[in-house]
């Protein structure tokens, strides 16, 4: 029986290091008031806190969105199920500058409760997020948001599927 040559570490360049990184989830997140409202693809994001209920995102700052969480300092985290990925590549390539993401993805508008934005209906989850917090790290600003509240499609054990609604994601 042959002796399996063992595996050598190397040092490789920090960006194809970085991709090594497990998947980040993708979400849609919605920030302004009804004249300027947008939506915006976004994989930098994650629950930072429990107590108080945080979740953190990441805006790169030339970003649209980037400029209407400044002046509004709210947003909704939407996340999406798999049918909905022609919208999800949509609304991360196109400017909120120039088309009403909306309208362009079919996406219905639904204003949210607790915050001056809106939930996306066809989303399962919705968190209603108020910044608490920012910090400036390398090419983004980092948004910390308190939740507000969430909506959640049936209740938790029907209606959405972890596993099988937020097992794609883009790096």
């Amino acid at each position: 029986m042959k002796a399996e040559t063992p595996l050598v570490k190397q040092e490789v360049p920090i960006l194809q290091g970085i991709y090594q990184f497990p998947k980040f989830p993708v979400v849609l997140v919605t920030v302004g008031g009804e004249r300027d409202r947008n939506i915006i693809t976004i994989h930098f994001v994650h629950p930072v806190s429990f107590k108080p209920p945080m979740l953190g995102v990441g805006i790169g700052r030339g970003q649209y969105s980037h400029e209407l969480m400044t002046k509004y300092g709210e947003f909704v985290v939407n996340i999406p199920k798999a049918d909905l990925r022609p919208a999800i590549d949509y609304c991360g390539t196109h400017s909120g500058r120039k088309v009403n993401k909306f309208k362009e993805t079919g996406l219905t508008p639904v204003r949210a409760s607790q915050v001056n934005s809106y939930l996306i209906d066809e989303c399962p989850v919705n968190t209603e997020c108020r910044v608490v917090q920012t910090a400036e790290l390398g090419t983004h600003t980092w948004f910390f948001g308190e939740i507000l509240t969430v909506h959640l499609l049936g209740t938790p054990l029907e209606g959405y599927d972890r596993e099988e609604n937020a097992t794609f994601a883009y790096l």
